[in-house]
């Protein structure tokens, strides 16, 4: 009896460590504002503006609409790499990719997001392409991840790599 219990024990704490380490650390609490990695901006980190900016707070494990280095925007904004054709309209007929949800949980401390959303302003591209949206913490001041637009309608599909940077 004292032998099986000594190797419940023993296979606990050999497999409880791996599993704690492999939960990623959530990012800090606070108002996030960035822009796609290599995009043209105005300003200097953590506010930077462009056409493809994001802006959110996180708040309580959740992803939610937040203020950022002037603007109050009513959504969850995620940047995006505003390309611009000759016609001035962004590839995929998008700038910045604002979300419908109110809230988006974080799952195992990361920014986890896919769902068709109504953000094509040009007749040849899909006006509800498919986002994808990963974000996960860098340092207690940073987040990086991709916004991800996917369609079949107009050959759409563009992954922006960005950095969000704490500004409150």
């Amino acid at each position: 009896m004292r032998l099986r219990a000594g190797m419940v024990a023993l296979a606990t704490a050999c497999v409880l460590p791996v599993a704690v380490a492999s939960a990623a650390q959530a990012p800090s609490e606070g108002k996030y504002h960035g822009v796609a990695d290599k995009a043209f901006s105005i300003g200097l980190p953590p506010c930077m503006h462009n056409e493809g900016e994001g802006m959110f707070t996180i708040k309580n494990g959740k992803v939610r609409a937040g203020d950022g280095c002037g603007a109050s925007p009513t959504k969850i904004i995620f940047p995006s790499d505003p390309v611009f054709a000759a016609d001035g309209l962004g590839q995929c007929g998008i700038g910045n990719v604002a979300v419908t949800p109110k809230s988006i949980p974080l799952k195992q401390g990361e920014i986890v997001y896919k769902a068709k959303e109504p953000i094509g302003v040009r007749p040849e591209f899909d006006h509800r392409p498919v986002v994808i949206v990963h974000g996960e913490r860098k340092s207690a001041t940073k987040i990086k991840g991709y916004t991800r637009i996917k369609s079949n309608k107009g050959n759409c599909d563009r992954k922006s790599s960005w950095t969000m940077y704490k500004t409150s």
